[in-house]
């Protein structure tokens, strides 16, 4: 495993205080002319873009891949504003602290959200990540599937938030030349420091090495379309509710720890992909298209694992595994990813403690040391803004719940399902009850 780089983000994020500011009073926003509106204060994409296959002088990579990070914030939600500053406070909570505390800040992270956000969610947005060059905020609905394939995603681009929209134009040019990464990452969870890294490093050794033999010729590709599917293995979930005190979860009782900052549970998957951290990895000429599938509860059923590397194995590339799952190199860090577990969610999936972490033995126990050993250690986050953060939920979720009850089941919605609407309803009933 490669050591800790200290990259300008990574000192950033070292020096940068947290508070425990209540998502109400947000950073203070970047100045606007008084003469701007709001639809005309942000960026405009350059409509003309022309893909250029030429050099990309605002790309680098020292494994010499193109790694795209994709994230997703209130789209088609532009005005649900206490869900939407709950979730913007899990992002500065969980996510963007675990990003900026990445060992390399080679890769272009592109926050994607809706053209009309609410000035109230997009200044904080914008405020949040406008010094890291690094860090696009695009106005896009639509979700692309392959970076570099579809060319005309960036036109449908309709407002550029943050960040220098060049950078997005040479990473994809890069792209057509180099292997390509794409990983996903929800706006409420966290990867562990050396993630970014790691991934490329795979990758690298693997797809990097066929490429550098064939001279990034993608003819040489043709038949066999090589692929690397790379997913987490262990990964930490922290839900809001106490599992293992109250009977009714949604109260809080201070003396308990799990009631005061949510609970921690390890989950260990090895062949299932999570959707946290998942990265697809392409050869130069492969496409999405060219996958079997891209979607992650169908991976394990239609891609093979990757065989297992030995303790030395990791460093030859000889006959390097493609067109296979890999699990993504944690090197001495426990877990690789946080997912948090929040009424906020749009799935629900997990928000209240199932049964499995209900009846654990081993993980009431194991709190203390994973909060004090792992979380700032695992993810340069510290744990005393996520109790905060926990502190801030209790005192707002009558507002959270009722938003994500009017956002769940509309035409805006990805999904809707009744028995997530009933589910949320039911919550909402039980904090009205014992508040």
């Amino acid at each position: 495993m490669k050591a800790i780089k200290k990259t300008a983000a990574t000192k950033k994020a070292a020096t940068t205080k947290t508070t425990s500011r209540s998502w109400f009073q947000m950073p203070k926003p970047f100045t606007v002319s008084a003469s701007s509106s709001s639809s005309s204060w942000r960026n405009k994409i350059d409509k003309s873009y022309i893909s250029r296959h030429a050099k990309a002088p605002l790309w680098y990579n020292e494994n010499s891949v193109v790694h795209i990070l994709t994230t997703r914030f209130m789209q088609m939600q532009p005005d649900l504003l206490d869900l939407g500053k709950a979730r913007l406070d899990l992002f500065q909570t969980f996510t963007l602290p675990s990003v900026l505390g990445q060992s390399t800040d080679q890769f272009l992270w592109l926050i994607f959200t809706d053209p009309n956000l609410h000035p109230d969610l997009a200044e904080p947005l914008v405020d949040l990540v406008k010094d890291y060059d690094f860090i696009l905020v695009l106005g896009l609905n639509q979700n692309f599937k392959d970076f570099e394939y579809q060319e005309h995603w960036m036109e449908d681009v309709e407002k550029v938030f943050s960040g220098d929209i060049q950078r997005l134009y040479n990473y994809h040019a890069a792209a057509k030349t180099h292997v390509l990464l794409e990983t996903r990452l929800d706006a409420d969870d966290a990867i562990f420091r050396d993630m970014m890294w790691n991934v490329q490093l795979q990758a690298s050794r693997t797809l990097g090495v066929q490429a550098k033999e064939a001279h990034y010729n993608p003819a040489v590709f043709v038949d066999t379309k090589p692929y690397l599917v790379l997913c987490a293995e262990h990964h930490l979930e922290w839900g809001y509710f106490d599992p293992w005190g109250n009977k009714n979860m949604t109260r809080v009782k201070l003396s308990s720890d799990s009631a005061s900052r949510g609970h921690l549970f390890g989950i260990e998957h090895s062949s299932f992909c999570i959707t946290a951290g998942l990265t697809y990895a392409y050869q130069v000429g492969t496409k999405s298209v060219d996958l079997p599938t891209r979607a992650h509860h169908k991976l394990s059923g239609m891609i093979p694992q990757c065989p297992r590397p030995g303790q030395n194995e990791l460093h030859q590339t000889k006959d390097p595994m493609t067109n296979c799952i890999a699990r993504i190199d944690q090197g001495t860090y426990p877990y690789a990813i946080i997912r948090s577990r929040a009424p906020t969610s749009t799935g629900m999936k997990g928000v209240v403690p199932t049964k499995q972490v209900v009846e654990s033995k081993e993980w009431p126990k194991r709190q203390a040391a994973v909060w004090q050993f792992v979380i700032e250690r695992n993810f340069a986050i510290p744990p005393s803004t996520i109790f905060a953060l926990r502190q801030r939920f209790h005192d707002n979720m009558k507002s959270i719940l009722k938003d994500a009850i009017k956002g769940h089941c509309t035409k805006q919605e990805f999904t809707c399902h009744e028995e997530k609407t009933q589910t949320l309803k039911k919550l909402l009933a039980e904090v009205n009850k014992y508040s």
